[in-house]
Parts: structure tokens; C-alpha cells; sequence
């Protein structure tokens, strides 16, 4: 748990899927930024629905997107919010195609051999799937 005092706090409430067992973790928003930047960064885990709790007792539950956001400032925010989706994109088990340059993920339209060049909508590149 985070000891600082200059930094707000965000409350995380974990609920377990065992009926009764609830766990309470206390981060500053700086922490959340440091875990947050390590992962964007690679250096550090990502998990389908936000980032691993950080609580260092072992706790096996998750930072959620939603609770976390806004703690991060917007170029992490963007950075995070794409490599979240993505994994789940990934996770789905669907056929994904991403781009070369911005690393923007999606579903094609059309089967590669109907369509052999991905056009990338977020920065307009083009390049061969």
C-alpha cells in the first residue's frame, strides 16, 4: 500500500468470487501512473479488464480500466486504452489484422484473399497482410 500523503487516493474494492471474502487497496494516483506507464512500456503485465493489482500480498485481482482512468493522464490514457483493447481483440479468438505503423487492431472486412492490402483507418497507412 501506498504510504504517500501529497497525492490523491484512489480506493480499489476487490470482490472475489468466494461469497464473503471482500479486500480493500488503497493506491495514490502516482503509483497507478508508474504501474500504468511500466505496462505501456512492456515492463509490466496487462490484463484483459485493466492492470494487475499492485498490492504486493499476492492479491489476484485486477486494477479495473474503469476505476484507474482517471487517474492517468490522456497520451497514457490513449496508450493503455489501445493495448487493453487490443489484447482483448486478441482474446477473442477472431482473426485481427493490426497496423504496421500505428498499431491500431481490428477485424477486416474481407478474407485476405479477397483483400490483400489492410488499410489502416486511424493513420492511413497501407501495407500487405
Amino acid at each position: 500500500m501506498c504510504k504517500r500523503k501529497k497525492y490523491y487516493i484512489l480506493e480499489i474494492k476487490f470482490l472475489f468470487k468466494q461469497p464473503g471474502i471482500n479486500k480493500e487497496h488503497l493506491f495514490c494516483y502516482k503509483c497507478i501512473r508508474g504501474e500504468a506507464k511500466e505496462v505501456v512500456d512492456g515492463s509490466g503485465k496487462l490484463d484483459l479488464l485493466g492492470i494487475p493489482c499492485m498490492s504486493g500480498d499476492s492479491c489476484p485481482n485486477v486494477l479495473f480500466w474503469n476505476d484507474i482512468r482517471k487517474a492517468l493522464p490522456s497520451t497514457l490514457k490513449k496508450r493503455l486504452s489501445a493495448m487493453i483493447q487490443d489484447a482483448n481483440l486478441r482474446a477473442s479468438g477472431m482473426e485481427i489484422e493490426s497496423c504496421k505503423i500505428c498499431g491500431f487492431s481490428g477485424i477486416p472486412e474481407l478474407p485476405k484473399e479477397q483483400d490483400q492490402i489492410f488499410r489502416c483507418p486511424e493513420c492511413g497507412a497501407q501495407h500487405c497482410r
